[in-house]
């Protein structure tokens, strides 16, 4: 069966995520995917790293990440955006 998936998440918005994680499980189901993990994050920088090791696990097939990076002021967001 190949529709196992995990979902990294950052938290540094974490109301606004976990909005968005309800809405990823609905879907998820609507799609007949299961959600096997679920694993937060610090933060943009984090997720790499843990969707490779989420990815590198035999029972998982996919992987997705949620989050928000803002556009402010400074050049924040963008280096974000970019790494």
């Amino acid at each position: 069966m190949n529709n196992k998936i995990a979902i990294v998440l950052g938290s540094f918005h974490k109301s606004k995520i976990e909005e968005m994680l309800s809405e990823a499980r609905v879907a998820a189901k609507e799609c007949d995917l299961k959600i096997i993990a679920e694993q937060w994050v610090p933060g943009s920088m984090e997720k790499p790293l843990a969707l490779k090791r989420l990815l590198m696990r035999d029972d998982i097939n996919a992987a997705v990440a949620l989050g928000i990076i803002e556009k402010g002021e400074t050049k924040h967001g963008l280096v974000m955006g970019e790494a």
